[in-house]
């Protein structure tokens, strides 16, 4: 296939994924948070602890933005944030315990609306989308998981 078709099914790929990803996204987050917070807890879920800087750049944000919607997320004891030991001037944010219940609820709830939406699709076409979910991390996130 020549390159720059594969740049354009890539994107289209990739831009519809992402209206996907918003979508579910916005599906699963509790409404007594933002978008842009949910993102944080999210990244927090699949990270188990992260840093200021390590969430801006997860979440295209500036460190003042990030260190805004934390100190929110604090408020409403979502998260906490603790000193590196080895260095005080760097913080870690983590989940708290009703951090990772929130995000627990909003996984099971993910859970129940994939399943919902691929009903359609047997055994067969799951595997082979599984498959093709492999081979897509491997060769173009270099995740290494395609056997």
């Amino acid at each position: 296939m020549p390159l720059p078709e594969f740049a354009f099914q890539l994107r289209t790929f990739g831009t519809e994924f992402s209206k996907m990803t918003r979508w579910l996204l916005t599906e699963i987050k509790p409404e007594e948070i933002t978008l842009t917070q949910f993102e944080i807890l999210h990244f927090l879920y699949t990270e188990d602890s992260a840093t200021f800087g390590q969430i801006g750049a997860c979440a295209g944000m500036s460190l003042p933005n990030t260190s805004r919607e934390v100190k929110k997320l604090i408020g409403k004891k979502l998260v906490a944030k603790r000193a590196n030991l080895k260095d005080k001037r760097v913080y870690f944010v983590e989940l708290t315990p009703p951090g990772q219940e929130l995000m627990a609820a909003s996984s099971a709830k993910l859970e129940r609306l994939i399943s919902g939406r691929y009903s359609h699709l047997n055994p067969a076409e799951i595997s082979e989308v599984m498959q093709a979910l492999d081979l897509l991390s491997e060769k173009l996130l270099g995740n290494g998981t395609a056997e």
